[in-house]
């Protein structure tokens, strides 16, 4: 009965670190965010049609930007419906 030593069984490795790359977009974006909201905090006049206000400077900047991208779609979604119809 000579049986041959089994080798020892490779265990399966633990499971590994890793850090999902939407997570470390998420971490970069946010670290961006808060330098541009500290560098960005003095207040500026904004004058628009009939509106005449003062805020921080990174306010204005972000509402110009999401109305930017809020008409982009709006347009965008025009564009496309009137494609369908042809």
């Amino acid at each position: 009965m000579n049986e041959e030593p089994k080798p020892p069984e490779a265990k399966p490795d633990a499971k590994k670190l890793s850090i999902p790359p939407g997570l470390v977009a998420a971490v970069l974006l946010v670290a961006a965010l808060i330098f541009f909201v500290v560098q960005n905090g003095d207040d500026v006049a904004f004058e628009w049609l009939i509106f005449d206000m003062t805020g921080p400077l990174w306010v204005v900047i972000l509402v110009a930007a999401v109305a930017g991208a809020v008409l982009n779609e709006v347009f965008g979604f025009v564009r496309r419906r009137r494609r369908r119809r042809r």
